[in-house]
């Protein structure tokens, strides 16, 4: 079965579905645990930028135990908005620095903000800590080469977790079976018993694990009678061989910057406004009326403002109304829906990865079959939230029915009383709702079981220790010069990393600088980072164009020629650069402006629809990612018709386009026809 939430698979299991149990029920001493995440440090309101990873890491070994601040591997997306949302008081950019970035840099980092000497192993970390009079409460796991690592070695720093090294070989993306999963789980296990660490009881010296190595994500079941799909090996490893879970796991993905990215955000941001968003009919007695965020929005109040939409209301067009043109404004997204890896369905609406908007950071729970199936690629739900912004991402990876999921008022309930989201949206025990159901198995039907509490199929992305904690306290005012604007030097291997800089400052005209920028820019020779460049300057632009679509300037007649591609992303276009990043930017644009037309009936564009002829040629002008290709194409044809514009047209239009790059014009000319 693929999706969780339709009516006769969940009837099959209702009589297991158990009713809502206490908020705090198998959570040991909620108070005593939860005061040892209580913040020791003051956070000084500086915002540091780094352009490479040598200097990042020094950065991180800047930090003491009585005070941090956030530091960021320069990301011409990510790393604005991080700015935005914590709106230091100074910005400064870090020197460029020599040296390394791997292990043991990552690991005399973790040392330098502990203020302890240059630590040869976790006994020295978990000395320190003793020291201290603290307990580790987490473990990040690292490992050589794991393009997570700078992230994890963050995250520990920050949180006083645990650096534990902890190579397991394969990637991500690699899929094993149970028996390699249960080695994991034991090698884990034997390392931190070796270290003394009281963990195999919730509630101890150590209940939260971090994947910030080469861990696989995804693993399948050898028993012939397994519920089929694939389940997560991260709800697998922090378990006692009886199955009962001793702690909750968590996951950086992303590479560098955005596991940095989700570091930062998890130590630093909390959300400003939370959205509930829910296609199950509030009255359904099978299991769906349970999942009402209704009742779970006095506890979540207490950290934000919240909106609830609910079914009837929950349709397609009701979340483009609140999600565009502007893009995700919530920085706590909570969906209830049924689907797959790249779809998922509203109240009146079929959506798509492709409705999944551009965001602030945000923490994002879908209640849905498999939205994190394929968490590591960008056209999926899971995968797409992650890349626009999301730090914290719950989701299933494959087929786990509905009563896996805990409802909305239950993790509100937990979250009020201060209990870290990895924890609170999880179910807590071992094997608690087993059964079984006839289906179809290699083409032949046979009973299968489940078994939704033992090692099963959600995943938590993101740090499983953060908690909602409602607005910061003051922060400490920085020491020291003021920064500038702009770094006096980028690292010679990355010399176009600044381009984007002015984002950070919200006070800098986007558009205005990209004029600047087109006037000055001088591509270097390496495709990699012309391409870098590409993305970099569309980004810029998209960004100016984004300021002024929010609002409604962009929909006059005048305005319309500011679509059209600047003088500087033309270079790096005519240049040859080929970046999926830049062409992923510009499809999100494209869809948020069509939309936004709606809503603004008394534009020139609204009542003369042809004039957007020019933001679907600027969405066809590059080489989509692979995943893009299909959704796009069937979205612009849609769109152009909706606009008044013959497709023919629109093909003619871009294709006439001299400077159009060859895997451009190949797509379209194979897809609008």
């Amino acid at each position: 079965m693929r999706r969780s939430c339709v009516l006769p698979a969940v009837l099959l299991f209702v009589a297991l579905f158990p009713a809502p149990a206490p908020a705090l029920d198998g959570f040991p001493g909620v108070e005593a645990w939860t005061s040892r995440f209580a913040e020791t440090r003051k956070v000084v309101d500086r915002l540091v930028v780094c352009f490479d990873e040598p200097s990042f890491l020094g950065e991180i070994a800047a930090w003491n135990g009585e005070t941090f601040w956030p530091v960021l591997l320069w990301d011409s997306d990510l790393s604005p908005k991080f700015a935005r949302a914590f709106r230091p008081a100074e910005v400064r950019f870090a020197a460029p620095k020599e040296g390394g970035a791997a292990l043991p840099e990552a690991l005399a980092a973790v040392a330098g903000a502990w203020e302890i000497s240059p630590a040869k192993g976790p006994a020295d970390f978990l000395a320190a800590l003793g020291e201290r009079g603290r307990a580790p409460l987490g473990a990040v796991l690292l490992a050589e080469g794991s393009p997570e690592l700078l992230g994890g070695a963050a995250l520990a720093a920050g949180r006083f977790h645990l650096p534990l090294p902890f190579p397991a070989g394969g990637g991500h993306e690699k899929v094993v079976t149970d028996r390699e999963v249960d080695g994991f789980r034991k090698d884990l296990a034997a390392a931190i018993e070796a270290l003394g660490i009281s963990f195999r009881e919730r509630g101890d010296d150590l209940d939260f694990v971090t994947v910030a190595n080469d861990l696989c994500f995804g693993y399948t079941r050898t028993d012939p009678d397994a519920h089929p799909g694939g389940y997560t090996t991260d709800d697998a490893i922090a378990r006692r061989d009886d199955g009962e879970r001793w702690g909750w796991v968590g996951r950086l993905a992303g590479g560098p910057e955005r596991s940095v990215h989700m570091a930062m955000c998890a130590l630093f941001l909390q959300p400003a406004k939370g959205l509930f968003f829910s296609r199950y009919d509030p009255n359904d007695r099978g299991g769906f009326g349970l999942f009402d965020p209704q009742p779970a929005l006095p506890n979540i109040g207490k950290f934000f403002p919240v909106e609830a939409i609910r079914h009837p209301d929950a349709t397609l067009a009701r979340w483009r109304e609140v999600q565009w043109p502007a893009g995700n404004r919530f920085g706590f997204v909570h969906v209830n829906s049924s689907g797959g890896a790249t779809d998922w369905s509203t109240s009146k609406g079929g959506a798509t990865y492709f409705d999944v908007p551009d965001s602030v950071p945000a923490v994002v729970h879908y209640t849905h079959s498999g939205s994190a199936a394929a968490p590591f690629r960008t056209d999926t739900i899971a995968g797409r939230w992650m890349a626009n912004g999301a730090y914290v991402y719950f989701g299933s990876y494959s087929e786990p029915y509905l009563g896996s999921f805990v409802p909305p008022s239950l993790l509100a309930e937990r979250a009020a009383a201060g209990v870290p989201l990895g924890a609170a949206m999880r179910l807590l025990g071992g094997p608690q709702y087993r059964g079984s159901r006839r289906m179809p198995v290699g083409g032949v039907e046979k009973d299968v079981s489940f078994d939704m509490a033992a090692p099963w199929k959600l995943a938590y992305f993101g740090d499983p220790a953060y908690r909602l904690t409602g607005p910061a306290p003051a922060r400490a005012a920085p020491e020291g010069a003021a920064s500038e604007k702009k770094p006096k030097r980028l690292p010679k291997d990355r010399p176009l990393a600044g381009i984007a800089v002015p984002l950070l400052f919200p006070d800098v005209d986007p558009e205005s600088e990209l004029k600047t920028l087109a006037r000055t820019l001088k591509l270097p020779k390496d495709p990699a980072l012309v391409a870098g460049a590409q993305r970099d300057v569309v980004r810029l632009h998209v960004a100016a164009l984004r300021s002024r679509m929010a609002d409604g300037t962009l929909y006059g007649k005048k305005a319309v020629g500011a679509l059209a591609f600047p003088a500087a992303a033309l270079k790096t276009i005519e240049a040859g650069a080929a970046s999926p990043e830049a062409a992923r930017l510009l499809v999100e644009f494209a869809k948020e402006y069509a939309a936004g037309i709606a809503l603004h009936p008394e534009s020139d564009v609204a009542r003369e629809k042809p004039l957007a002829l020019p933001v679907l040629v600027l969405a066809c002008s590059l080489p989509h990612p692979d995943g893009y290709r299909k959704h796009f194409f069937e979205w612009v044809t849609a769109a152009a018709k909706d606009l008044g514009i013959e497709t023919k047209a629109l093909r003619e239009k871009v294709l006439a386009a001299k400077w159009l790059p060859e895997a451009a014009r190949k797509a379209v000319t194979d897809s609008l026809k």
